[in-house]
C-alpha cells in the first residue's frame, strides 16, 4: 500500500520557509511514496521540487474558510501514512490518518523553527531546505551575472513596520562591500513585483557606486533561492 503524506503549511512565506526544515525530516521519517502539500499561493513555488511531490493544493483565502472546505475534499477520500498540520486545521482531524501532528501553539520563549521541531520531537531544530528545480536554476542562470561575489539584499516586506529604512541599506552595502571579503562585490535587490516603488529609489541610489543586479518582479520564491545559491 502506498504510504502517502499530507503537510499543511503557512500562507506567509517565512513561516512556510521555516517549515521546510520540518517536511523535511517528515520525509525522511515516513518515506513517502507521494506527498501533497497544501498552502498559500505565495510560498507555493517553493515546494516545487519535493521529492515525491504528488501535488500542491493552494490555501486561497476564501470567505468563511471555505478554502479548508475543499481542502478536505480534496484529502477525505484518502489515507494518510502521516499527516502534518502547522495551522492546526479541522481537516487534520477528519481526514484518515495513522500519524497526525498539528501544531496547536509552541513555547513563545523559542524560536517558531524550534517550535515547529517540537512537533516531530526533533532537537536541535532541523534548519530550513529547499529543493531547487533545474528550471529554477536555469532562471537563475539568465538573472544573475557570472563571475565575483554578491550582496543580496531584500529591503522590502508586506509592512512598513518591519521595513529597515532604505538609506540605512545603502549605507549598510557601501560598507560591506568596501572592504574584507565583499570588497567590490555587485549587489542584487529582490522584491516582489509589488514592492517596485519601494525598491527603485534604494536600487537608484546604489547604482551611483555599484553595478545593481535588479531581480525585482523578476523571479518567484524558488528563483529567488535559486538566484542567491548562483
Amino acid at each position: 500500500m502506498e504510504r502517502k503524506l499530507l503537510f499543511i503549511t503557512s500562507n506567509r512565506l517565512g513561516d512556510a520557509v521555516l517549515s521546510t526544515g520540518l517536511l523535511h525530516a517528515a520525509l525522511q521519517r515516513f518515506s513517502p511514496d507521494r506527498v501533497t502539500v497544501a498552502c498559500g499561493p505565495v510560498p507555493a513555488p517553493l515546494f516545487a521540487g519535493v521529492p515525491k511531490l504528488e501535488q500542491i493544493i493552494l490555501l486561497d483565502k476564501a470567505r468563511g474558510g471555505m478554502h479548508w472546505l475543499d481542502l478536505w475534499r480534496h484529502c477525505v477520500g484518502q489515507k494518510w501514512e502521516a499527516v502534518v498540520d502547522i495551522r492546526n486545521s479541522f481537516v487534520s482531524y477528519l481526514v484518515p490518518a495513522r500519524h497526525v501532528f498539528r501544531f496547536i501553539g509552541g513555547n513563545p520563549k523559542k524560536h517558531k523553527a524550534e517550535q515547529l521541531a517540537a512537533l516531530l520531537n526533533l532537537s536541535p531544530a532541523p534548519p530550513s531546505k529547499l529543493w531547487i528545480t533545474e528550471s529554477a536554476q536555469q532562471k537563475a542562470a539568465q538573472l544573475m551575472p557570472p563571475g565575483g561575489r554578491v550582496l543580496a539584499l531584500c529591503p522590502t516586506a508586506n509592512s512598513y513596520r518591519k521595513c529597515w529604512p532604505g538609506e540605512r541599506f545603502v549605507e549598510a552595502a557601501r560598507r560591506l562591500t568596501a572592504s574584507g571579503m565583499l570588497a567590490g562585490a555587485r549587489i542584487a535587490v529582490l522584491a516582489a513585483g509589488n514592492e517596485k516603488e519601494q525598491a527603485d529609489p534604494l536600487i537608484q541610489e546604489l547604482r551611483k557606486t555599484h553595478e545593481v543586479v535588479d531581480l525585482v518582479g523578476k523571479t518567484d520564491p524558488l528563483e529567488a533561492a535559486a538566484c542567491l545559491a548562483y
